[in-house]
């Protein structure tokens, strides 16, 4: 009985020593595998390797010396093992239980890359707008604003929001648009607009951009609505539109002028 309990009491002694050594093993990961200079040409039972591995910052290139050398190691890269960082040495368990104390040859601190922060999708700035004609749920002549974002041309006002699909978007038309087929370059294209709008609204373009566009429902009707912005901001807008996969008629404008 007494032998028993000094068993007993042995082991819980060596309990805190045994727990300390097991949480001081971390994770390596195997980051290369190459042979051992000068291990060329001899017997190849007793072939080593110098084994990087990573552990946390720093990496470890260590020598390992396989007791039967049959060319598993060399295909170890990107393995994860538990292993014991000591002065010296790198311990490390096999798949067998069996320690092997391995000599540190060199080691390197290397800078660890922190994953980055998706960048959030920038929104385009609300331009001051007035849904002039067309716009579904949205009375005539309503100001407001417009943004183009998530595949939508979106309108907002102080009594609600309107959206329209820009994959339903059939032609996307602009005052200088209107101006370009005038002088004949392209020919005409519905009067520039729904319900004849485009031949009154060119004549606001001095002080205003007009923006025209035609879609389909989702029974293939065809609608229109127009929208007045501040000059110099309708080409913009289009331009987003059709990036998003809005169609258009009329090409944008390039830095050659046509007459």
């Amino acid at each position: 009985m007494l032998k028993a309990m000094g068993l007993v009491l042995i082991f819980l002694s060596a309990l805190p020593t045994f727990c300390q050594s097991t949480s001081a093993y971390q994770v390596g990961t195997i980051t290369a595998v190459t042979p051992h200079q000068g291990a060329a040409g001899s017997d190849p039972f007793g072939a080593s390797y110098d084994v990087s591995v990573k552990v946390g910052d720093t990496v470890y290139v260590v020598l390992y010396t396989p007791p039967v050398d049959v060319g598993t190691v060399k295909y170890a890269a990107g393995r994860d093992l538990l292993v014991l960082v000591g002065e010296k040495t790198l311990t490390f368990h096999d798949q067998l239980g069996t320690g092997s104390e391995l000599p540190i040859l060199s080691h390197m601190t290397v800078a660890t890359q922190s994953n980055p922060t998706p960048e959030s999708p920038q929104l385009q700035t609300p331009i001051k707008s007035l849904a002039l004609v067309g716009l579904p749920g949205v009375k005539d002549n309503t100001e407001g604003t417009l943004t183009v974002e998530g595949g939508k041309l979106h309108f907002s006002c102080s009594k609600g929001a309107s959206d329209i699909a820009v994959v339903v978007m059939d032609d996307v038309v602009t005052g200088d648009d209107s101006q370009r087929v005038i002088r004949g370059t392209l020919g005409t294209i519905s009067r520039f607009g729904p319900y004849g709008s485009g031949t009154f609204l060119s004549l606001l373009r001095s002080k205003v951009d007009t923006l025209t566009i035609q879609y389909r429902d989702a029974n293939g009707g065809l609608h229109g609505v127009v929208f007045t912005v501040p000059a110099g901001t309708a080409e913009s807008v289009k331009k987003e539109l059709i990036a998003q996969g809005a169609h258009t008629s009329i090409p944008i404008q390039t830095e050659t002028s046509a007459d």
